[in-house]
């Protein structure tokens, strides 16, 4: 069972007072990334955006700073990431897609450093990371311009392959055949009829 706000606001303040009493504790910057990403991603009452965005920027900074001390650590890569696509889509993924380089990136290097950790009972490192970039891969466009602008460039075919790769990694995390479906639905824009729509629905 997911824990509740209260749940998560006190331990996101108790890991505060921790990491600020030892602040060689690396393992204390991605866990405050981790319990700010959390705790604003559970606030989804439009009246709570603002409490929700100042919590993202927490979990930024945390991490940020854990990059300054260790600067290949894929846990803080991992939230630095969450974090700045969360702040990306409450600002606007037009508006934000300067930072979508950075958050591309980032997450790739996880993918890339094979260091794998349970985050919980359902879910490792590496299985929401390619669940991270299947949204990533969807919701950015698929544009030539964007590409220009932006240096990244999304593609639906990669979000598929990224949300199998998650649910193959992480087979119990029930988010994972919902967004391989959410992807295949959209590769053939909605189509319930076409091969991928048929698999989305399944």
């Amino acid at each position: 069972k997911p824990a509740g706000q209260k749940s998560l606001a006190r331990q996101l303040e108790l890991l505060k007072i921790i990491s600020k009493a030892e602040p060689e504790w690396i393992d204390g910057y991605w866990m405050v990334g981790e319990a700010s990403y959390h705790l604003g991603n559970s606030m989804n009452n439009p009246k709570d955006k603002t409490h929700a965005r100042a919590l993202f920027v927490r979990g930024k900074e945390a991490t940020e700073t854990c990059l300054k001390k260790v600067k290949d650590n894929p846990l803080c890569k991992m939230f630095l990431a969450a974090n700045l696509g969360k702040i990306a889509s409450i600002d606007g993924i037009l508006s934000s897609l300067g930072q979508a380089s950075t958050i591309k990136q980032l997450f790739t290097d996880v993918v890339n450093s094979k260091v794998d950790y349970l985050l919980s009972p359902t879910t490792t490192l590496q299985g929401s990371v390619h669940y991270a970039l299947g949204i990533f891969n969807r919701l950015v466009p698929d544009s030539w311009i964007v590409e220009k602008t932006s240096k990244v460039r999304g593609s639906i075919t990669e979000s598929i392959q990224n949300h199998s790769e998650a649910m193959r990694l992480n087979p119990e995390n029930l988010c994972n055949p919902m967004m391989t479906g959410v992807a295949l639905l959209c590769s053939v824009k909605g189509d319930v009829k076409a091969e991928n729509g048929v698999k989305g629905l399944a």
